[in-house]
């Protein structure tokens, strides 16, 4: 580092250099968090959520944006997978109600939680523990309000993904104005925005409630990623006509 506190020319010039530091500090975290021995059903993505955010954000100043970003794609997955890949109905009506109280919540509070299967306990200890991780390291940044509308974004998410459970489960089929106006919390683009949005020191209140408030443009790339996911599904669905596939 230089005495402006950001990288060294020289380290800026080596591309791979730079992005092994970034990469260390997340495969560690994703390696300590051992989710994967107690969720063997969820899609190991850290290092693709790792290459999304370098792309998008790779100034040395913008690190905890990155790592508040990756975090919460892996928490979106462990929704996704949980939601549409292996919990029952009966399982996911008590996480629906377990969700509505994420963001203000304490673990040890939650009565409803000793109904739940182990999986699931460890599924929600994981996002319990990525939202303390949140709450800790936020105060540096000033910008806690950020991680509530991170949370809050994630717990209707879970509720769009509870939704489609029920929908392909056999319970509805939807029309599609149903699918399409769920796009913009059910692709997770809201809780991606929010979660880039943590570090940034002039994301005032204001800049969060906008996103909150699904503006045209959040609407808008909420929509390309629910179809560009419908699309991918299609896809693999038709190479792999016996198998079920949940569009997240």
């Amino acid at each position: 580092m230089d005495e402006d506190n950001k990288f060294a020319k020289t380290l800026i010039s080596d591309i791979n250099g730079l992005l092994s530091l970034y990469e260390a500090s997340l495969i560690r975290w994703w390696k300590e968090s051992n989710i994967m021995s107690k969720l063997p059903y969820m899609r190991d993505r850290v290092m693709e959520f790792y290459f999304w955010t370098v792309g998008i954000q790779f100034e040395p100043e913008y690190s905890f944006s990155r790592i508040a970003c990756a975090k919460a794609l892996v928490m979106i997955v462990v929704l996704n997978d949980t939601y549409g890949n292996y919990a029952t109905l009966d399982e996911l009506e008590i996480s629906r109600r377990l969700c509505k109280g994420m963001h203000t919540a304490f673990w040890w509070d939650i009565k409803e939680i000793d109904q739940l299967p182990d999986y699931m306990k460890a599924a929600y200890q994981f996002i319990f523990g990525v939202r303390e991780e949140y709450y800790r390291e936020v105060p540096k940044h000033e910008t806690s309000y950020g991680v509530s509308c991170v949370i809050e974004t994630l717990e209707q998410l879970a509720t769009s993904y509870y939704k489609k459970a029920k929908w392909y489960m056999g319970q509805k089929t939807p029309t599609f104005q149903d699918h399409i106006s769920d796009g913009p919390i059910g692709s997770a683009a809201v809780v991606v925005l929010m979660a880039f949005f943590v570090d940034m020191e002039s994301a005032s209140k204001e800049a969060f409630d906008w996103v909150t408030s699904v503006p045209k443009i959040v609407e808008a790339a909420g929509l390309l990623t629910r179809r560009r996911n419908d699309t991918s599904t299609y896809e693999v669905c038709s190479s792999q006509p016996n198998e079920i596939f949940f569009a997240s």
